[in-house]
């Protein structure tokens, strides 16, 4: 059976960590937001090499720079390479993941992730909710919720399943989610994980609120939420294998869905990738979004995670 053997080093900054320096090669997506071009900014004044990723779930299409590649082409470049950065800033799950299998393929002893939170996320306010106290965010075009080659168990109604899922703002995700796949709720359990404390103090009730009606329709109780940081990897990462050990049935299906953070969304590429092939078997339920341009304004804190393999 695996165990978590993965360790974390993770700091905090103020401004773009200078640690950076001396990069070998960075990752990068593409910058929506003022925080995305900053983050790229400090990786490309630190790296040796910038690579541009792009993961198209739709026809599962990995491309580097504009050109289509596999994990084990990237694999093959990083032979000599000792400082590798993904910026979590800006790539998607999609990315990550794949990087990851790269890095395992080769053999990597670690990998580094450069991450801004977001000095305050974008309102969508329109005139039917102009009186409301909920708070309405608008970060993301939802899409269908497509599996990636290697981390997808198809779901019969029949199965057993636990299913985690991390929350954001969004509640039209989860809802997508349970819509495009018709559960049995005798044998499938929802277990949401919420991030607190939250990247600034009052956020958590952005999570919390808009999932209402989604505990009471699905009986989710107090004791069947799980908490941990927002801005954490490791502890996203601890929180899935206690999830993962606590509920451990060979019938059962284990899936994630993070739809929150996206510490939450690194913490659960590794988890996927050091239980993949276990007999429980672990899986990805995810959507994909497309980022809403100018979605946050400014930066606030920095971190950089070191991960060892």
């Amino acid at each position: 059976m695996p165990k978590p053997r993965f360790k974390f080093y993770s700091n905090k900054y103020e401004t773009p960590p200078a640690c950076l320096g001396g990069c070998d090669t960075a990752f990068v997506g593409k910058a929506v937001d003022d925080r995305g071009k900053a983050s790229i900014a400090a990786l490309t004044a630190s790296s040796s090499t910038i690579c541009s990723v792009e993961f198209e779930p739709e026809d599962q299409n990995l491309r580097v720079d504009g050109i289509n590649t596999t994990p084990e082409r990237i694999a093959e470049q990083f032979e000599g390479k000792t400082r590798i950065v993904l910026d979590a800033t800006t790539l998607g799950l999609g990315e990550v993941l794949h990087i990851l299998m790269s890095i395992r393929l080769a053999d990597s002893g670690s990998v580094e992730f450069l991450y801004a939170e977001p000095k305050s996320y974008t309102r969508n306010i329109n005139s039917e909710e102009s009186n409301s106290s909920q708070k309405k965010y608008d970060l993301t075009r939802n899409r269908e919720f497509i599996a990636i080659n290697g981390f997808n168990s198809v779901y019969k109604g029949n199965s057993e399943a636990a299913h985690v899922i991390f929350l954001g703002f969004e509640a039209s995700r989860v809802v997508n989610a349970l819509t495009q796949r018709d559960i049995n709720p005798e044998n499938y359990q929802i277990l949401p994980v919420i991030g607190v404390p939250a990247f600034q103090a009052g956020w958590e009730l952005n999570s919390i609120k808009p999932h209402l009606s989604f505990f009471e329709d699905q009986k989710i109780s107090q004791s069947m939420i799980s908490y941990c940081p927002a801005d954490s990897v490791k502890e996203a990462y601890f929180t899935l294998w206690e999830l993962y050990e606590r509920l451990r049935n060979r019938r059962r299906l284990f899936y994630v869905s993070p739809l929150g953070t996206k510490p939450h969304t690194i913490a659960t590429t590794l988890f996927l990738l050091e239980t993949k092939g276990d007999i429980w078997t672990t899986s990805l339920y995810y959507d994909h979004p497309q980022r809403v341009d100018e979605r946050s304004t400014g930066q606030s804190t920095w971190h950089h995670v070191k991960v060892e393999f």
